[in-house]
């Protein structure tokens, strides 16, 4: 049942028309699918287990592609491998069969941070109060705004400044 997992709303059918199914469509027909095979292999306590803990629509949403409007890149086992991946390397590496409270603790306080701003970059989000970042015009803008809020002798003397350390920069390089 690989094909619950895949299909997706924007991804037609394979058949001569091209056939796209909407997101209910295809919940509908998974649900249909897999009651109907669990009822030919007289598999109640499977329908049930399958149904509460896969196909309800409030779990549907967790796992099925279709249950999302955009598609995703990125296969969730690469996902889940890559984070654990991480968890081995960074904050396990140090421990031999760390106990479960330890990897409770690390998991909370090291690697759920990790992944928050992960998805807050991803998302765009930013804290809140922050401003946003400045495009590189508003920068622009902004590195001229405070030079000229400057005195005319504050600016001199940081011109000045900065010739002398250039000057000195260039005394060093050609003595080597």
């Amino acid at each position: 049942f690989r094909i619950h997992f895949h299909q997706h709303p924007a991804i037609p059918l394979d058949d001569d028309e091209g056939t796209y199914l909407k997101a209910e469509e295809i919940h509908e027909g998974a649900v249909k699918d897999m009651y109907q095979y669990c009822f030919e292999n007289n598999l109640s306590q499977v329908w049930v287990y399958m149904w509460n803990r896969w196909y309800t629509t409030k779990q549907w949403s967790l796992w099925a592609r279709s249950a999302s409007d955009s598609i995703s890149r990125l296969k969730t086992t690469m996902v889940v491998e890559n984070l654990w991946k991480h968890l081995k390397r960074r904050d396990l590496a140090q421990f031999n069969r760390p106990r479960l409270d330890l990897v409770t603790h690390l998991v909370i306080t090291s690697v759920l941070p990790r992944v928050q701003l992960t998805i807050d970059s991803v998302l765009e989000r930013r804290h809140i109060g922050r401003a946003k970042a400045l495009v590189p015009w508003q920068t622009e803008f902004k590195r001229q705004w405070l030079d000229m809020g400057k005195s005319d002798e504050e600016r001199l003397v940081q011109k000045e400044l900065a010739v002398r350390k250039g000057h000195l920069k260039g005394k060093a390089l050609q003595r080597d």
